[in-house]
């Protein structure tokens, strides 16, 4: 998303504002969209901090991941006023970025002390070198279909990832989370 998210505003949108002589490009403007979904992302995982103290992260996880496929859906199929665009952008950070304090928790709770810090190593790498290549693979879907139906794909992703959590709740499993 955050790849193509700058390009994609401009594409379908080119927002521009002029305020007395400044003018704002839409360049400008989707920095702007940007900049907002980051700073609220941010601002989330204080908030969802707070939830997965009170709830089972796996479900924090599972309703984010949920809100994310939801709100990028929405983002790559409808055409958006400025302020809804502002608004679903801002969903989007905090379904992204909020995920981060219950897949910490979760981590913690599942992976033995002695092996945290690797197992986190493991996690991130895999997160890095799945994120390199989807840049190709949506820039090459954007250039050949259209942002749209790229972004239409990681929503499918997003939804997804959801399956390795899914298995966290099995009878088999036997964390005991909240």
């Amino acid at each position: 998303v955050m790849a193509f998210l700058p390009e994609f505003i401009i594409r379908e949108y080119s927002y521009t504002l002029t305020v007395g002589s400044l003018l704002i490009t839409p360049e400008s403007t989707a920095s702007f969209y940007l900049a907002a979904l980051l700073f609220i992302g941010g601002l989330a995982q204080l908030l969802t901090g707070e939830l997965v103290d009170r709830y089972d992260a796996r479900k924090v996880i599972a309703i984010f991941v949920i809100f994310s496929s939801f709100f990028i859906t929405v983002f790559s199929i409808f055409s958006l006023s400025p302020l809804l665009l502002f608004l679903i952008l801002g969903a989007m950070g905090i379904s992204f970025w909020g995920i981060s304090p219950a897949r910490d928790s979760l981590l913690s709770t599942i992976t033995p002390p002695e092996r945290e810090g690797r197992t986190f190593g493991y996690l991130w790498t895999g997160i890095f070198i799945f994120s390199a290549f989807s840049p190709i693979i949506i820039g090459y879907v954007g250039d050949d279909i259209g942002l749209r139906f790229g972004f239409g794909i990681l929503s499918l992703i997003t939804l997804l990832s959801l399956i390795p959590i899914l298995f966290l709740f099995s009878r088999y499993s036997d964390l005991s989370l909240k």
